[in-house]
């Protein structure tokens, strides 16, 4: 239950949230109106976690928090290493330089 958020296109515009659906693909999502991250422009860290997420009008994450990268590599899912490229991978999606 892994968020990547984007930088927005516009200054003034809230972050792209990015999820991986079950096919693979990214899908955009929104954080709910009853949130306390509803709202916010900008976000400790590009990573973020979250237990529920819903489809109604949109797809919405309601309980969602920021996580580091190193908070993702400790209790994350699974970690391929790419030695060549200097990179990690943790489940098939966020990568790490």
């Amino acid at each position: 239950n892994l968020i990547r958020a984007d930088p927005p296109s516009k200054p003034t515009a809230p972050p792209k949230l990015l999820y991986c659906s079950e096919d693979g693909r990214d899908e955009m999502l929104q954080v709910h109106p009853s949130s306390v991250n509803f709202g916010a422009k900008r976000f400790a860290t590009r990573w973020m976690v979250y237990h529920e997420r819903v489809q109604t009008t949109s797809v919405f994450v309601r309980d969602c928090s920021t996580v580091t990268p190193y908070q993702l590599l400790l209790f994350g899912g699974k970690i391929a290493v790419q030695h060549a490229a200097g990179t990690l991978t943790l489940d098939r999606w966020a990568t790490f330089k």
